[in-house]
């Protein structure tokens, strides 16, 4: 019978009780365990044959290729309590509510062009973790183009890892729910590694991702060696150690053993297995994935300190093309116990496209604002008027429940692809309940026609863009600047060697750094900087604004812009311009006659840009302050007198803080000087 037809099951050399229990799933009450077929059940291509002799096995390898798995063991079904499960709040992943965290792996043998399928595939992928090595990778590929919906850790190849400029690298990357951090491994510079830490509730899942390229030196395999003891001192003993990627051993064979519930190595004997070997069994870890490549060997290995916790099969469907040197898995372990950050926030917005303007501008207009602001400071004022304003808003203006998901729907999502979506939730929870050979082909078919669509869906949103590119140039620039750089925050941050992952941290971190940045002493100019310069007598007295140009200004804004501190919206301030122009006349007024800016409108929100390096480095960051938009105004109305009053002193060669002059302008000037001298040879 054809191995790919039929369940393998890898037996054990001596019989005994299941080991390497699959998940508790929630039933009621309580959990069941599925009855196990035996050790390490798949449906791969190939399974790796058992190390025994047998009068039948060949004598070149000594293998046996395993029994059909027919005859199962008639295991009772195991009832365990079911705790709670800590929701991670992902309205948009695929995966169902699981107990058991899911680690995908493969050696994808470049990324350069398939990045697109990556994004898409980690878009709906249902993986916790993914883990990918031989990325191919460069530091002008950013993260944004990978994936926004995991936090990416990437270890590409340098100078320091390999003279060769392509192959190599590794990506580990983890759900943006997950609280996990990048671990620094001292003299491991020469390896492409990565190592991240997943924390869970009451213990830490330590993931080492690594490539070796064919034929490595020895003294690779032994810097190796320094990142395991590294882990291994850093982890206590209720900690999980998960060692995963392309050691490139291919005449390192394994075999069973039932006492370490994983594989040993039967003939280890060229120096950098045996550094490996050494190294590895040293620290108590077991080498646990058993699916070979189409040659019958095994390059991508995995190393754990807890192979019981672990159960382990090929994907129902790859995320990208497998190469067959290069089989890829994924595992599951128990998830009951991992801290979730929360991925939805839920708030209540003023809904202003709801909103009926003609009433909120009548009832502004019965408000006394005259009598209120009249004998007050301006400070004074400016908190009555927001009071008496806002105070109307929430008793006129609709509010709309809001729930903020990090993991936002993507732009080319269609209703045909949610409906899709939901059905490959209940075929993927089925799986996990049972899995049948019936249930692996469903899973597969709707899978495979979820990739399709989402793949068509994509090419159709890229088409519409570029078809609309002249009508709707907003929409292109858009995806181009989420194509280079992550439109949000990682929801875990490092400064220095502090890591936050709460909103108040995560805050307070970046406060920090602006801070740290930012210089209250203003530049002395030098002695002779002023010297020689023209003096000019500006006649400036005072001045009043007039309803009309506040209210011109008003109308001018745009109604799209977002909120500073205030919290007040510029669509409000268009719409109600007819009533609130009187009383902010009266305050613009009140603040130049005090020769007093509000102290709100002095307060602005700072948000943090990122530029370039690693997400999580707050250092990699560049605030931008969004101001007031009552404060902007009145500073456009006194620059416009200043202007005015200026005018005639400015050159006429100035094109900075000019109106109607740009940097364009600057540049369209001095190259007509150079073609007019050209002309002219000079």
């Amino acid at each position: 019978m054809d191995a790919s037809d039929s369940l393998v099951t890898v037996e054990p050399l001596m019989s005994a009780t299941p080991s390497r229990p699959g998940p508790v799933l929630e039933c009621g009450a309580a959990g069941i365990q599925p009855i196990n077929a035996g050790k390490y059940t798949f449906i791969p291509n190939n399974a790796l044959p058992e190390m025994r002799n047998t009068s039948s096995s060949s004598p070149s390898s000594g293998h046996q290729r395993p029994t059909n798995a027919s005859t199962q063991r008639n295991d009772p079904v195991a009832h365990h309590p079911v705790l709670p499960v800590t929701d991670c709040g992902d309205c948009d992943s695929l995966s169902p509510k699981q107990h058991f965290l899911s680690i995908y792996y493969q050696n994808v043998r470049g990324l350069r062009t398939k990045t697109s399928r990556l994004q898409l595939g980690l878009s709906s992928s249902h993986y916790d973790v993914v883990i990918l090595t031989e990325t191919w990778l460069r530091s002008d590929i950013c993260d944004a183009e990978l994936s926004s919906d995991y936090s990416l850790f990437r270890c590409d190849r340098s100078e320091a890892t390999s003279s060769l400029t392509r192959g190599g690298g590794v990506l580990v990357a983890v759900k943006a729910t997950l609280h996990c951090t990048e671990v620094s491994i001292p003299h491991c510079s020469t390896l492409e590694q990565m190592v991240v830490c997943v924390k869970l509730s009451n213990r830490y899942l330590y993931l080492l991702g690594i490539y070796f390229r064919p034929n490595s030196e020895t003294a690779l395999y032994s810097n190796h060696t320094f990142a395991v003891q590294s882990l291994a001192d850093r982890s206590s003993a209720n900690d999980i150690v998960l060692l995963l990627g392309d050691y490139n051993l291919p005449h390192l064979q394994w075999g069973f053993d039932e006492d370490v519930n994983g594989y040993l190595p039967v003939n280890a004997s060229s120096d950098p297995e045996l550094v490996l070997i050494e190294s590895i069994s040293s620290y108590g870890l077991v080498q646990i994935n058993s699916i070979p490549n189409i040659n019958g060997r095994l390059l991508d290995l995995v190393f754990t300190n807890a192979p019981d916790n672990f159960e382990g099969q090929p994907p129902i469907s790859p995320l990208l093309p497998v190469d067959p040197h290069h089989p890829p898995f994924e595992l599951q372990i128990d998830m009951q116990s991992c801290v979730h950050i929360s991925a939805t926030t839920d708030s209540f917005d003023l809904d202003f496209r709801r909103c009926d303007f003609n009433s909120l501008n009548s009832v502004f207009s019965l408000v006394e604002w005259e009598v209120l602001l009249q004998d007050r400071t301006v400070d004074s004022a400016t908190h009555m008027f927001y009071d008496t304003l806002f105070e109307i808003i929430h008793s006129k203006v609709p509010r709309r429940h809001r729930s903020i998901n990090r993991n936002t729907r993507k732009p080319w999502w269609t209703a045909e692809l949610r409906r899709l979506r939901n059905k490959l939730r209940k075929a993927r929870k089925r799986f996990f309940i049972d899995k049948s050979n019936e249930n692996r082909e469903s899973l597969r078919i709707v899978e495979t026609c979820y990739k399709d669509l989402v793949e068509n869906s994509y090419r159709a949103y890229q088409q519409r863009l570029q078809s609309d590119m002249k009508r709707n140039p907003t929409a292109f620039w858009k995806f181009v600047r989420e194509q280079r750089a992550s439109n949000r925050v990682p929801q875990v941050v490092e400064y220095g060697n502090t890591t936050a992952n709460l909103p108040d941290e995560v805050a307070d971190l970046f406060r920090r750094f602006f801070q740290s940045v930012f210089k209250t002493e203003l530049p002395q100019p030098g002695s002779g900087c002023f010297r020689n310069l023209p003096s000019h007598h500006i006649h400036l007295p005072f001045f009043n604004f007039t309803h009309e140009e506040v209210l011109r200004s008003l109308q001018k804004l745009d109604a799209t812009k977002g909120t500073g501190v205030d919290d007040l919206a510029p669509i409000l301030l268009k719409n109600c311009a007819p009533s609130l122009a009187f009383p902010l006349t009266i305050l613009f007024n009140k603040s130049l006659e005090e020769r007093t800016f509000p102290s709100l409108w002095k307060t602005a929100k700072m948000i943090p840009i990122y530029k370039s390096g690693s997400l999580r480095r707050v250092e990699n960051y560049r605030g931008i302050s969004i101001l007031c938009c009552l404060g902007k105004l009145l500073e456009s109305l006194i620059h416009t007198v200043l202007l005015s009053a200026a005018k005639s002193m400015i050159s006429e060669f100035q094109h900075g803080f000019v109106p109607h002059r740009s940097t364009t302008s600057n540049l369209l000037c001095y190259t007509n000087v150079l073609f007019r001298e050209v002309e002219h040879r000079n």
